[in-house]
């Protein structure tokens, strides 16, 4: 696919479906979406997020959308450029609010230890190389209260509600400009993410396999697993591997 088709050339929106992660791949497995393609739902009643968690969002208050790529040529071993790609278009969308924010490996967006939005990618393959990839994004734009959720949102951390097709908007403008990046500045893709890597070369104190244990996270390996120098040793992690304490 041309990748001068704008991603958002075609929005489709729904009142209400199970996860638009869901409704992308069916209509992409029925030949009925192509590249940059969006699904946007005013709900979702079995919305996904990492770790076979839900994503909880009160209706007509946030950005709930997952978006068809097909990346020419793109090699399966560089499919975690694709989480570095949307996470930093999501940290400059914010940026341009004037939010500052950070991510939480491996596709969580934070503000003030808070979450503001979470990412979910499903690739299709074919033979070395990733035929289609759905992009979900799930950006808590009105909502106030999030129970017992660590959670935040543009309109708490503005303090102004604020209309959502704007947002959208620029959203996928700030995904438009930085996919290019996928192609033809690789480093810059992963440098920019390190850049923004929440407790990136900070000594902390995590847990895995039911132990504490005080580490440093030092980077980020090809397939996207997470880098931690703990004892002059560097351990490599899974997202279903570690838990930040």
């Amino acid at each position: 696919m041309d990748k001068s088709v704008k991603i958002g050339h075609s929005i489709t929106r729904l009142k209400s479906v199970d996860s638009t992660n869901n409704y992308v791949a069916m209509l992409y497995n029925h030949g009925k979406i192509n590249h940059g393609c969006v699904i946007m739902a005013e709900e979702q009643t079995r919305g996904r997020g990492q770790r076979d968690n839900k994503w909880i969002s009160n209706p007509n208050e946030n950005i709930l959308i997952s978006i068809c790529i097909e990346p020419i040529n793109f090699l399966v071993e560089k499919q975690f450029d694709i989480t570095c790609f949307t996470s930093i278009a999501i940290i400059n969308y914010l940026n341009e609010l004037g939010i500052k924010a950070e991510i939480k490996w491996p596709n969580d967006i934070m503000v003030n230890g808070k979450k503001i939005a979470g990412i979910l990618i499903e690739n299709q393959l074919k033979g070395n190389l990733i035929k289609f990839s759905n992009i979900g994004i799930g950006l808590n734009v009105n909502q106030l209260e999030f129970n017992l959720l660590n959670s935040t949102s543009v309109r708490k951390e503005l303090n102004k509600k604020t209309l959502i097709n704007k947002h959208l908007s620029l959203l996928l403008n700030s995904l438009n400009k930085t996919y290019e990046s996928l192609f033809y500045f690789e480093n810059k893709i992963r440098n920019g993410y390190l850049s923004k890597l929440y407790q990136f070369n900070s000594l902390k104190k995590y847990k895995a396999n039911n132990k504490l244990f005080y580490g440093k996270i030092i980077g980020v390996s090809k397939w996207g697993k997470l880098l931690i120098e703990s004892q002059n040793l560097t351990l490599e992690f899974d997202n279903k591997e570690i838990e930040f304490i």
